[in-house]
């Protein structure tokens, strides 16, 4: 099930890409970028071979996003 949690062999919670994407308000692809470009790497494969994602890799990954468009949107407006 999708909503299931996981948690990595040193207890911390982890998500799957389409939970990322939820959790985030961003698409599947978008974190599949993420991974592409290096922001974010999965921590563990679950049962069925997804890939699973530290939540707070996931949470500083859409921060940084979100900063980095702040700036470029100021330095625009400016």
């Amino acid at each position: 099930m999708d909503d299931e949690l996981y948690t990595d062999p040193e207890g911390l919670d982890c998500v799957t890409v389409r939970q990322a994407a939820r959790i985030t308000g961003r698409r599947v692809q978008t974190i599949y970028s993420w991974q592409r470009r290096g922001i974010i790497t999965p921590r563990m494969t679950d049962d069925h071979g997804r890939r699973v994602y530290l939540l707070a890799d996931i949470c500083a990954a859409a921060g940084q996003v979100a900063e980095r468009a702040e700036r470029v949107f100021a330095a625009r407006a400016a």
